[in-house]
């Protein structure tokens, strides 16, 4: 039984009108106290059975691990820049990330044996050891280090990505990054193709592909025949939408579409985090233009006062990263000079499903 407060307006997680900090959020929400010595299985299977705000209290194992870490995560979206904001967010000589993707919250997540053998502690410790850098993980006079990683895939699988997340027991801040959702789409399978990915495919089109994926969020219910069936701002926000976006993250497909569903997915981590701590931002702010030729410095400025650290105008290559080959791709990365892909020139969503898409 979980006692909340009837003052609260909404549903339990909200906060009321005239705060948003996290000591309201969780207040709001409740907290419970959770020994570090559980596994992870039962965590995560507690966690879902009754979603909450939880607390480790860590066991006493020793670890050399000082700090909390991760301090912020980016997570979303696919294909909308976020290798390149980690690439501005480490030119701060107070930021430490690590450019490479972390999967840890979808494809490689910990699997049914690991969870069985690992505690929630043991958790922490290997994923801190395996993610971050020694000098991130120093504590003392390096405690001024914000220390992040990046899985561009969690936003769009919170049920895999928000109870393994919630597995630490400190404040992490989120950044996401928003883009178009038709040019992500197409940007999407423009990637999957260049990989290989699409054979599972077939000989289908792009806007095959696309037709299928809304064919899929249909049988999900997901979208239905509005007005007719059911009225779509009453859908909305509803447990029917919630049970439809249950069941088609059940499939693990691929979400060409139903990536772009930015509102749904959003609601999905203000249930479990507050606004204050996720930073939203257009990928497009992150590319200088004739017409605002300081748009990115703008930009992250906004991001390094959210992070808590120093202002900071981005330039140049950090001194970090001196690995040649790793240079060479940031160098093409913030000049925008990426190497086309090997594409048919046929490729591409037709203009009149984007046109139906942007409308959709």
């Amino acid at each position: 039984e979980e006692k909340v407060n009837g003052n609260i307006r909404g549903a339990p997680y909200r906060t009321n009108d005239n705060s948003n900090s996290t000591e309201t959020f969780l207040s709001a929400i409740g907290e419970e106290k959770v020994n570090g010595n559980i596994t992870l299985k039962h965590f995560l299977n507690s966690f879902h059975d009754s979603p909450r705000t939880v607390k480790i209290q860590s066991s006493t194992t020793k670890s050399n691990i000082k700090r909390n870490l991760p301090t912020f995560m980016i997570i979303g979206v696919q294909k909308a820049s976020t290798t390149l904001l980690a690439l501005y967010l480490q030119n701060h000589p107070d930021i430490i990330m690590s450019v490479r993707e972390n999967h840890s919250y979808d494809s490689h997540y910990p699997t049914e044996k690991y969870q069985e053998t690992h505690t929630v502690d043991k958790f922490i410790q290997t994923h801190q050891n395996k993610e971050f850098s020694k000098l991130c993980k120093l504590g003392g006079e390096y405690n001024s280090f914000q220390c992040g990683m990046r899985d561009p895939a969690a936003f769009f699988r919170p049920n895999l990505s928000i109870p393994l997340l919630k597995v630490f027991p400190w404040r992490i801040r989120f950044l996401l990054l928003l883009r178009d959702p038709v040019d992500r789409l197409e940007s999407q399978l423009n990637m999957m193709k260049g990989k290989g990915q699409l054979k599972k495919y077939g000989q289908l089109t792009y806007d095959e592909i696309v037709k299928l994926d809304l064919d899929r969020m249909q049988e999900a219910g997901l979208i239905k025949d509005w007005n007719k069936t059911v009225a779509f701002k009453k859908f909305i926000n509803s447990d029917r939408e919630a049970q439809a976006w249950s069941e088609y993250q059940t499939h693990m497909y691929d979400g060409f579409v139903a990536r772009g569903l930015y509102d749904l997915q959003i609601r999905n981590w203000m249930k479990h985090f507050p606004a204050e701590d996720i930073l939203v931002v257009k990928n497009s702010e992150l590319k200088n233009t004739p017409e605002n030729i300081d748009v990115v410095n703008k930009t992250m400025n906004k991001l390094f006062k959210f992070l808590g650290v120093s202002q900071h105008n981005v330039k140049g290559i950090p001194k970090r990263l001196s690995n040649k080959a790793t240079t060479n791709c940031i160098q093409r990365l913030m000049d925008n000079k990426n190497p086309k892909r090997n594409l048919n020139m046929k490729d591409g969503v037709s203009d009149a499903l984007k046109k139906k898409l942007k409308e959709f």
